[in-house]
């Protein structure tokens, strides 16, 4: 049996994930506008094994958004841009079920997936900033339940729309002059309480049969959508307890749908600081903290719903005022932990609760001291692998593809060469069998009809 090798992706900001990463003297000034800077960094990511690149996205700009979400590019253009300058790497877009269509999304990824040769990937995501909705027409917030029932009918209706043209349906004879075989491509007429949709999808069945699907969803709709559908999942974990729980439960939901817990691969994200030591990590962390200028405590006072303004801000957290149950302890709790085994301050503890704003841990240290940190919770049942948020760019990156990345293969727990060519078999996950491949012959009148709309 072949020892177990943890997966690394990772997810792009212009700037980095820190909010002051664009004020760093080597940062791309351009940010997502310097198209070749995006370039070096999807090609470095290849040299270095990764399984793929993660392109979020949202669809509202605000005074709140950060540097490398103030004006972004739209993901699924600028993933196949980087397609044609790599060969082997995985190119995962962000879609939103709220604002798209099946159709529109099944024919992108398709498309994405023939012109990268099967390394598309999908980052499929439900929407509620107001601010976005208000770009789409909605005036108030689609409930929970809503969003999650569109989803869910959403992704059934593009695996049917991928499967729709059954592989060896285009047979291409030119002897007997039969371009298709209408037998193997499929209409399914869907009408659900949120679409209607005909099929047979304008594209054949993507390389991969399904892209990669991805989700980071943290309500228990998006845990279950998780359990049915998804093959990567972005975790928002702070510290290894919560880590393993987190890992444990995911996992656990799986049977109940069919499915092997080898199927989902679980990458917490992780904003790595490395240096020649801890020391020196730790001091870029707080020369970035410090460019942030004044402290919003308002966050942080939601989250741990006490009010921080009333009290020092160089001075101790206020514990024994927190609740013992406050509403999102996934959120909380690791921020508590860490503020009781460190002592932070007010001060420090905002900083931390907005260095992890997106949900990802911290760690510091040098090349060997970062990976002892990877390695612990990979081979505690805490992660698959890691979906990596370098701080800054480009130097973050730089550090961790350039010193612990080697490190990791010096271990053994991370590939040293590609073995596979597609983003599923990067991950180890087989093509999906086509849905509509046993079904029954379509009658010849039907063929026929099909045959001649398509030629009228």
């Amino acid at each position: 049996m072949s020892r177990r090798e943890l997966h690394l992706g990772m997810f792009l900001f212009a700037y980095g994930h820190h909010r002051a990463a664009w004020r760093l003297p080597n940062a791309p000034v351009l940010g997502p506008y310097d198209i070749k800077a995006m370039h070096r960094d999807a090609q470095a990511l290849e040299r270095a094994k990764f399984d793929f690149l993660f392109m979020g996205d949202t669809y509202y700009s605000n005074p709140m958004s950060t540097a490398s979400t103030v004006a972004r590019l739209e993901p699924f253009t600028w993933i196949s841009n980087v397609a044609a300058v790599t060969e082997k790497i995985g190119l995962v877009a962000t879609i939103s079920t709220t604002f798209h269509h099946p159709f529109h999304v099944a024919r992108f990824a398709a498309t994405l997936d023939y012109l990268s040769a099967g390394r598309a990937g999908l980052n499929v995501v439900t929407s509620i900033d107001p601010w976005a909705m208000r770009n789409f027409g909605h005036d108030d917030p689609i409930d929970a339940s809503e969003r999650w029932d569109r989803a869910n009918e959403f992704i059934e209706v593009v695996r049917r729309l991928w499967d729709s043209i059954e592989d060896g349906a285009l047979i291409r004879d030119r002897q007997g002059g039969t371009f298709a075989d209408w037998n193997r491509i499929h209409t399914f007429n869907h009408r659900g309480r949120h679409f209607k949709v005909q099929g047979p999808l304008n594209c054949a069945r993507p390389p991969q049969g399904y892209p990669v699907q991805v989700q980071a969803g943290t309500s228990e709709f998006a845990h279950e959508f998780t359990a049915k559908y998804t093959d990567v999942f972005f975790a928002g974990v702070s510290d290894l307890i919560e880590a393993r729980a987190y890992y444990a439960q995911l996992k656990a939901r799986l049977a109940r749908h069919g499915r092997a817990r080898a199927d989902l691969k679980v990458l917490p994200a992780v904003a790595p600081y490395v240096a020649e030591s801890r020391k020196e990590a730790k001091a870029i962390y707080d020369h970035l903290n410090r460019l942030l200028g004044d402290v919003d405590l308002t966050s942080l006072s939601q989250l741990l719903e006490i009010d921080l303004k009333e009290h020092k801000i160089d001075g101790p957290l206020p514990l024994h005022l927190v609740k013992q149950h406050v509403k999102d302890k996934r959120m909380a709790g690791p921020l508590l932990r860490r503020a009781r085994a460190e002592g932070l301050t007010v001060r420090e503890l905002a900083f931390a609760h907005q260095a992890s704003v997106f949900g990802h841990f911290l760690v510091f240290g040098s090349a060997r001291e970062v990976a002892d940190t990877l390695q612990e919770w990979f081979e505690n049942e805490a992660a698959d692998g890691y979906n990596i948020c370098p701080p800054y760019l480009p130097d973050a990156l730089d550090a961790f593809l350039g010193d612990v990345v080697p490190e990791l293969q010096r271990r053994g727990i991370f590939r040293a060469n590609y073995t596979g060519a597609t983003f599923r078999e990067h991950l180890g996950l087989s093509r999906p069998d086509n849905q509509f491949r046993h079904a029954p012959p379509r009658p010849q009148a039907d063929a026929d009809s099909l045959q001649q709309a398509a030629a009228g």
